[in-house]
């Protein structure tokens, strides 16, 4: 069961003021968060081959070449995908405005230095709290996050949800509540 009072710490900008006037929770794309680790994943060979078998075979027939296609993208493509560039590619495809992923965070402690200082705006900010047991169809939506000394790794499509509910620790930072 998630706990009934969470907090939010903003900064003073547009999005703070527009979600206390319309009283509407702010949710950022994966691109403007401020961790980098924030909904980032590993992905599996597995996965990415299955994402090219269906394509592959299009592609063999079409070229009549059936092993050499399965060649270039086991040699090519998928080391080409596990590059930076190429993770920011499918991070982007999945978190671009419009398709509806992106991420509104709450703590359970509101008086953490820590979140404070990074989401708090360094103490200039505001740390709202926020009754969930008021708002039933939100607290049972809420997914607490666990944290990792590695990526999670994504293997199938059916474990995104679960993989997103998984963090990679900044360096030796610890957030208690996050």
């Amino acid at each position: 069961m998630n706990p009934n009072l969470l907090y939010k710490y903003h900064k003073n900008n547009f999005h703070l003021e527009e979600m206390i006037k319309s009283s509407q929770f702010w949710f950022s794309h994966q691109n403007e968060l401020n961790d980098p680790y924030d909904c980032k994943y590993s992905i599996s060979d597995d996965f990415l081959r299955s994402l090219f078998k269906g394509a592959s075979k299009t592609l063999a027939n079409d070229l009549k070449e059936h092993t050499d296609v399965h060649d270039r993208i086991n040699t090519r493509i998928l080391p080409m995908l596990k590059t930076e560039k190429g993770m920011q590619i499918l991070y982007n495809m999945l978190f671009r405005e419009g398709l509806g992923w992106s991420a509104c965070c709450f703590t359970t402690d509101p008086l953490s230095e820590i979140m404070w200082a990074f989401y708090g705006d360094n103490y200039k900010g505001v740390c709202l709290e926020f009754d969930f047991s008021k708002m039933i169809v939100l607290q049972e939506k809420l997914n607490q996050v666990k944290y990792n000394d590695t990526f999670p790794e994504l293997c199938k499509i059916d474990d995104l949800v679960e993989i997103l509910r998984k963090k990679k620790l900044f360096g030796a930072l610890k957030r208690n509540g996050d």
